[in-house]
């Protein structure tokens, strides 16, 4: 995710990713929302392995990019297939979550759901 790649006028980036989650999380509910905040803060842990941040890179990048097998304009519906790809990169990286990393993602997915 530090170069931008672009589709659509969607952007892979910091950024990009933000505003996604912004413009979804009540569309993904708490429990996906902090997934795929886990994903985001264990690939940006610089203790995470190099194999493990490629494949939470991909798994991220579909769930940014507008292009996907449904489309998410089909809410809640357009979801499954990028929380499909997030649930199975989750499992495939869970190792690598610290207590710290599971417990910042709660509370941010709080903050972003106001709970």
């Amino acid at each position: 995710m530090g170069t931008p790649l672009r589709k659509d006028n969607a952007k892979v980036d910091r950024r990009g990713f933000w505003q996604k989650i912004g413009n979804v999380a009540s569309h993904l509910g708490g429990a996906a929302l902090e997934q795929v905040l886990t994903l985001y803060y264990v690939w940006a842990a610089k203790e995470t392995p190099w194999r493990s941040k490629v494949m939470i890179a991909a798994a991220l990048a579909y769930f940014v990019l507008p292009f996907d097998a449904i489309p998410d304009f089909f809410a809640p519906l357009g979801f499954t297939d990028d929380l499909a790809v997030i649930g199975v990169v989750y499992t495939q990286i869970k190792s690598h979550i610290s207590n710290a990393i599971r417990l910042r993602a709660r509370s941010k997915a709080d903050e972003i759901l106001r709970r």
